[in-house]
């Protein structure tokens, strides 16, 4: 999956390689937008879930404000979303910066089907931005929406966090699918 923080991924096309990349191997991933990039980002969606992928959502903007947004100015925001969210057929949902609280996935449980702002265990890497995890790779439910946990670490995080290039990335990410994979 692939959350798209900034514009400038739609402006300057570098969504094309991962997509690609990921379609000459018989994958779709799901791409998280912000509504706030939709002047840019519309069509790039658009042609994506054309491709087979699927649009999901990423917030408003990129910030730390839904996690903790009253109910009533949730519920009135994601009504005013509807037209955006029906576009594509959105049923996914990742918080900006992995933020979640109760209220916020108890809002989210009318929108969504499911969820996928929790990590299966906090992040390896020494992160400045620690996350606690969940404990599972496995989908469970919580606060009325499913919940499908962040298992592979992220291109991002290995990259900039902990200096890694294309390769070390692919062995990283390879190998804890393995580990997913190997205990069924």
């Amino acid at each position: 999956s692939h959350d798209v923080d900034d514009p400038e991924v739609y402006r300057r096309d570098w969504w094309k390689p991962f997509a690609e990349m990921e379609e000459a191997h018989g994958l779709r991933s799901s791409w998280h937008f912000c509504s706030a990039h939709l002047r840019t980002g519309g069509t790039v969606l658009d042609e994506l879930a054309a491709r087979g992928h699927e649009i999901a959502w990423h917030g408003f903007r990129h910030d730390y404000r839904i996690a903790w947004m009253p109910a009533g100015a949730l519920a009135a925001r994601l009504a005013a979303e509807g037209p955006v969210l029906a576009r594509w057929d959105v049923r996914g949902f990742r918080s900006p910066f992995y933020l979640r609280s109760p209220s916020l996935l108890r809002g989210l449980a009318g929108t969504f089907v499911y969820d996928s702002s929790a990590r299966d265990t906090g992040t390896e890497l020494g992160s400045p931005h620690r996350r606690e995890g969940c404990c599972t790779v496995f989908p469970f439910r919580r606060e009325g929406i499913l919940e499908l946990p962040l298992s592979v670490p992220e291109d991002i995080e290995c990259r900039v966090v902990a200096g890694a290039d294309a390769a070390a990335i692919a062995a990283l990410q390879g190998s804890k699918l393995d580990w997913i994979r190997d205990p069924g």
